[in-house]
């Protein structure tokens, strides 16, 4: 069973992932209206944002991708109906909620496209043009709200787990090896991404693997995060201030490399910072809407930021304000909305997370 340290420690750094995740989500380097695209190209934007959204954020994703697999496998013994009522469960985790938030965001979008004031801002794809399998396609396979991506590799993964399972068992780490192979290799997978199965795999591994992380100085976890920091900074500079984008084999092998060494940096760092404090109540309460907001912030970043782009002054300073500020305040919208739903609706809004 998971300790109490570890899960407030797991719960921590999904929320921060959570974060970085919506950071990604809101870059200003680009706002697609219906009459074309609005770049802005000032370096220190550029920059800023890069080494942000495409550098230390790109460490979320994985995260919580090692973290279901951990989950899945984590504190139980493998038996014939361990499976089954895994898949059983994880349909009422994720396939309900998967289902029920990409029919929202197609209400939603349909909305939008309805009111003559906002229908100019989201016009790429009109619901109401839709055919029925379109729709289908856009509901089950392809969400407007694309994020929920992530839930559709993992239900494919949770399928496949009792392979995933029997390839741990007989080749040990073998199957670790193989999938990071295929992640920095980029190798195509049909069914999902490669870094959605090597990092999935990662956390199986770690919970049905003998393995326990070294105990290790401080110092260490403080070396781990610099150098997190100066390759994050150094290819952002190759990519930005070099253009060397046409290497971008050699951009992406060193993207894969820097997560790695992020991820060891956050979890390592996580211990020095906190092993000996407690974490308040309120904020383990704000930190239980993780799903919530990973569900909720598209289309409210969408929004914010083509609407407040569109009324600034479109200013080089307003665009970096832009950038800190809708992120931020989409959270914080999410983290009201949810409160608000738990109060008011709280069935529908247990269905909607799926349980969590």
């Amino acid at each position: 069973m998971i300790d109490t340290y570890l899960s407030d420690k797991l719960k921590v750094i999904s929320f921060v992932a959570m974060i970085l995740v919506v950071f990604i989500h809101g870059t200003t380097m680009k706002f697609n209206f219906g009459n074309g695209v609005a770049v802005e190209t000032d370096l220190l934007n550029l920059y800023t944002q890069s080494f942000v959204s495409d550098g230390l954020a790109r460490i979320a994703v994985p995260s919580f991708f090692a973290i279901s697999g951990f989950f899945f496998f984590q504190g139980k013994k493998i038996t014939t109906s361990f499976f089954a009522d895994k898949i059983k469960k994880r349909f009422h985790s994720l396939f309900i909620p998967y289902i029920s938030w990409s029919i929202l965001s197609l209400l939603f979008y349909w909305l939008l496209q309805q009111i003559p004031y906002s229908k100019p801002f989201f016009i790429t794809r009109l619901v109401a043009n839709f055919s029925f399998e379109q729709l289908v396609h856009v509901i089950f396979l392809d969400p407007l709200a694309y994020q929920l991506w992530f839930i559709r590799d993992l239900m494919v993964l949770v399928c496949l787990s009792p392979f995933i399972y029997l390839a741990i068992r007989y080749t040990k780490w073998l199957l670790l090896f193989i999938a990071i192979v295929m992640w920095v290799s980029n190798t195509y997978l049909y069914v999902f991404q490669n870094m959605s199965f090597c990092f999935f795999v990662l956390g199986a591994s770690i919970a049905l693997l003998p393995f326990s992380f070294p105990k290790i100085a401080p110092k260490l976890s403080i070396i781990l995060g610099v150098l997190w920091l100066m390759l994050c900074a150094t290819r952002t500079y190759l990519l930005v201030c070099l253009n060397l984008g046409n290497y971008y084999q050699y951009l992406n092998l060193m993207q894969s490399f820097t997560i790695v060494i992020g991820m060891l940096a956050v979890w390592l760092g996580y211990d020095v910072l906190m092993k000996h404090k407690k974490i308040t109540q309120w904020w383990m309460t704000i930190f239980s809407y993780t799903f919530f907001v990973y569900a909720f912030h598209e289309p409210m970043l969408t929004i914010l930021r083509k609407a407040s782009f569109y009324f600034s002054n479109k200013s080089v300073l307003s665009l970096f304000v832009l950038y800190w500020l809708c992120p931020i305040l989409s959270v914080v919208v999410a983290i009201v909305v949810a409160k608000t739903l738990q109060k008011l609706m709280p069935r529908f809004y247990i269905i909607i997370i799926g349980g969590r």
